[in-house]
């Protein structure tokens, strides 16, 4: 089991930071954030899948699926599901505090996790 070690070479003024492990035992994520080009599925053993869109822009989805909790504040989520069409001035909204331009926000809520995409 890989454990985090301390870099020998560190920035002037901030401490080393730890090296990421050579492998991740139970886990269910992969988050890559570097950019349409990246290849950190494939270096995972992920295939990539090109696909024809509606419009030529890249596309960026977020889908996350956790476990319950099963606390009192939880148990009084619904699911929804709200597409721009149909919600056009709260899709306008978001895009101009976020930058994002999204399609769909879809939530469900079942007896074992929480799943969630946008």
């Amino acid at each position: 089991e890989a454990s985090p070690t301390k870099q020998e070479s560190t920035v002037e003024g901030f401490p080393p930071s730890p090296v990421a492990p050579s492998k991740l035992d139970g886990v269910a994520m992969l988050i890559g954030a570097n950019g349409f080009g990246s290849t950190i599925g494939e270096a995972n053993g992920m295939r990539v899948e090109e696909t024809q869109s509606l419009r030529p822009e890249s596309a960026v989805g977020v889908i996350c699926n956790f476990a319950r909790a099963n606390g009192a504040s939880e148990r009084k989520l619904r699911s929804f599901s709200m597409a721009k069409q149909f919600y056009l001035p709260l899709f306008a909204e978001a895009a101009a505090a976020t930058g994002a331009e999204l399609e769909n926000i879809v939530y469900t809520k079942s007896n074992q996790s929480h799943y969630f995409v946008m």
